[in-house]
């Protein structure tokens, strides 16, 4: 197995896991160790808390690193040692959400330690780095750049205007565009999409939400329909089909084969359809 790979998925499993074990710590802590809905001004005060701030500067910075990590792929340099030597650099420059307003110093601590960890972490695979290693879904982060060029081609074909899409905009809904409401994700939305686009050798596709703050080229069995505050949206080169999930709970998709194809693996569609 190419060592570049071994090295790249293990830093991105490091930080999958130590992210999402800090991001439970930090949820736990919040909730007041209840899985009760939370009395509102204990949680607040416990979001506001310094603890509060140095548990979830350690998710900020965890993911911070795992976008600096994807921001690479395994054949992104010649060799492990600078593949390495690339991703410190990247992971060295990542910083959290407003890290320059940071004062408390336990918080400031706790940012600092996770850098350690993860520096640690890859020094001793520099040492002692596996052979072989199980794989994780292609996932890397774009470049602005490259956002910014798949935001211009989306708003022309899609008039997107990088912000909300259909039906959030007001405005009238094309005939190439169809708007559900949760249930289609919640009855195997994204399981009919995903297999659409195997059917169609769509390989990869982007995920783009409306602040950037993580916008990546995955693999297409990989989405997942989910409704965060940044709105997301999938798509693929030539542009010629689009999903938009908005906060609210509704799902636009667009394209005229890929709504075709949607009414023919799934003949209840309209069950779903709102628009």
């Amino acid at each position: 197995m190419d060592q570049r790979l071994v090295l790249h998925t293990l830093l991105r499993q490091y930080c999958i896991t130590r992210r999402d074990e800090c991001d439970s710590l930090y949820r736990r802590f919040i909730l007041d160790g209840s899985r009760k809905e939370p009395d509102l001004d204990r949680f607040n005060a416990l979001v506001e808390s310094s603890e509060g701030h140095r548990r979830i500067v350690r998710v900020q910075a965890v993911e911070a690193i795992l976008r600096a990590v994807e921001r690479h792929t395994f054949e992104s340099a010649q060799t492990p040692d600078g593949l390495a030597a690339d991703v410190e650099a990247s992971a060295s420059a990542s910083a959290v959400w407003r890290e320059e307003f940071i004062t408390e110093s336990v918080v400031l601590e706790a940012l600092a330690e996770e850098r350690r960890s993860f520096a640690n972490y890859l020094n001793s695979l520099r040492v002692n780095l596996p052979r072989r290693v199980d794989p994780l879904p292609f996932r890397r982060t774009l470049q602005e750049q490259e956002t910014a060029a798949l935001w211009d081609a989306l708003n022309q074909r899609w008039d997107t205007t990088h912000g909300y899409w259909h039906p959030r905009t007001g405005l009238a809904i094309p005939t190439d565009v169809w708007v559900f409401n949760e249930t289609f994700a919640e009855s195997g939305g994204s399981d009919t999409i995903r297999t659409i686009l195997r059917n169609r050798s769509v390989a990869r596709i982007f995920e783009l939400d409306r602040f950037d703050e993580r916008p990546c080229e995955i693999d297409a069995d990989v989405l997942e329909i989910r409704y965060e505050i940044p709105e997301l949206y999938w798509t693929a080169q030539p542009f010629d089909w689009i999903c938009y999930a908005s906060h609210e709970g509704t799902v636009a998709i667009g394209g005229d084969w890929m709504l075709s194809a949607l009414r023919q693996s799934c003949p209840e569609v309209d069950e779903h359809r709102i628009a």
